[in-house]
């Protein structure tokens, strides 16, 4: 079973915290000091959990008046491939903000 936690900047962060430098530092070899960032402070983050495990982390942010961004989206290893990530995000985005929004893959 899948399940949710919407958190503030100024929340305990540290499992999403735990779940990006475990994907980003870990396995990709980025700097802590460049994955935890300003950002952080005034995004929303959303914590994934399946059966009571956090499995995967992403935090939405204004981009520009009213237009979200989602970024940092993070996932463990043991569970990437299983759709947990999008699926879930979007599905909660809608549910938080309403039907009228989702996810749109934006690449820069």
């Amino acid at each position: 079973m899948d399940d949710i936690q919407w958190l503030g900047g100024g929340d305990d962060l540290r499992e999403a915290f735990a779940i990006r430098l475990e994907a980003f530092c870990d396995e990709q070899g980025d700097s802590p000091e460049m994955e935890l960032d300003a950002l952080d402070r005034t995004s929303r983050h959303v914590l994934l959990y399946r059966d009571g495990a956090a499995v995967a982390t992403g935090r939405l942010y204004e981009k520009r008046p009213g237009v979200m961004g989602i970024g940092r989206l993070a996932v463990r290893r043991a569970w990437r491939g299983s759709g947990i990530g999008v699926r879930n995000v979007n599905e909660r985005i809608k549910l938080y903000f309403g039907k009228e929004y989702g996810l749109v893959i934006d690449s820069e």
